[in-house]
């Protein structure tokens, strides 16, 4: 600003200089200094070091033994990663750094206390078998793809014991799984297509009734519909190249995962929670999971088929498993809350 006459007059150029210069200054300057016509028209105290609080969240030295191991696992995979990748196919590069980065993120999110021991195993163990089915290794994939769910099945009960869920919550959840890992037991070997599909519809009917506790049958038809019309859309797509006995199982199949679904999205549309949104995104992942399996095993072979339909197919698992919960106000022995709020009476469509 310059005076002219007793009035001060602002210099446009010489502003907008001193506005860049505030910005690579505060790149070199110490913590919490701020430009001057900042400080001025906006005071506060002098910033303390001593008075900030670092994150540091609690960590047991079970956790930090935990952790420690699997860094140095992972650190080992990320050298035999850089070791070899410039042999490896384009593809099964972008499947192994993938399965790195999934378990660094574990090891991060389990020190952060985001998520427990089991839960990381789940996560490694899925990534070993996305990963050793993507990339060909078929004893990889044969010992961690069942053993995924079996660690998911732990996490599971022991989420039912620390929370005291009711019981038909921990049955049909634990129902659902042991049906889906008998499935992925199925599809492990050649010559056992049908009987594996065949488990998943019991695991969906079982996540359908888990998620009718404490709200109605498909608390929103309009979703319904939209869900029922997407597995319409599939199965047209799917039935000139089906055989008679596949026509009917995928019909059925289909209609049974289109429910799921609508069954899902419309609890979170009426629980309206962080939780039964993450139940939604479970179930609506399942359908994308077993759409991308078939189309890639009856219609067209998709790139990098087994890494998509396993990712998606782990992350629905562990989002259901993981936030399934009942709505609040129904505890462990309580009976179901058919409050009109609840029943999605009173919540706009």
């Amino acid at each position: 600003m310059v005076e002219r006459r007793g009035v001060l007059v602002v210099d446009e150029g010489q502003l907008a200089r001193a506005v860049w210069a505030d910005k690579l200054r505060v790149w070199v300057k110490p913590p919490g200094w701020r430009p001057p016509d900042v400080a001025a028209r906006f005071p506060r105290e002098p910033f303390d070091l001593h008075k900030v609080q670092r994150y540091h969240p609690p960590l047991g030295k079970g956790i930090a033994v935990f952790a420690a191991a699997q860094f140095v696992l992972l650190l080992g995979g990320v050298a035999w990663f850089l070791w070899n990748a410039h042999a490896l196919p384009i593809g099964h590069a972008v499947v192994w750094l993938a399965a790195l980065c999934a378990g660094m993120w574990s090891v991060g999110a389990v020190l952060q206390g985001r998520v427990g021991v089991l839960e990381v195993l789940v996560i490694e163990a899925a990534a070993l078998a996305t990963a050793g089915s993507a990339t060909g290794l078929d004893v990889v994939y044969a010992v961690f793809k069942p053993l995924a769910l079996v660690l998911l099945i732990g996490v599971a009960v022991r989420r039912w014991g620390a929370l005291r869920l009711p019981a038909a919550y921990g049955a049909l959840l634990i129902g659902a799984l042991v049906f889906s890992l008998i499935g992925d037991v199925f599809l492990i070997f050649d010559g056992y297509f049908i009987p594996g599909p065949a488990s998943f519809p019991v695991a969906h009917l079982c996540y359908i009734a888990l998620f009718r506790q404490g709200v109605p049958w498909f608390p929103r038809r309009a979703v319904l519909a939209a869900t029922l019309v997407a597995a319409a859309v599939m199965y047209a797509f799917l039935f000139p190249r089906l055989g008679p006995v596949l026509k009917v199982a995928v019909a059925a199949y289909t209609v049974v995962i289109a429910l799921m679904a609508a069954q899902a999205i419309g609890r979170a549309l009426v629980v309206r929670d962080k939780a039964a949104f993450g139940v939604a995104a479970g179930a609506v992942l399942f359908m994308v999971s077993d759409s991308l399996l078939a189309v890639n095993r009856f219609a067209l072979p998709l790139p990098l088929a087994q890494f998509w339909v396993l990712g998606t197919y782990y992350a629905a698992q562990v989002l259901i498993a993981r936030n399934v919960a009942p709505p609040r106000g129904i505890h462990a022995g309580q009976p179901e809350n058919n409050s009109p709020a609840l029943l999605g009476g009173t919540t706009p469509r």
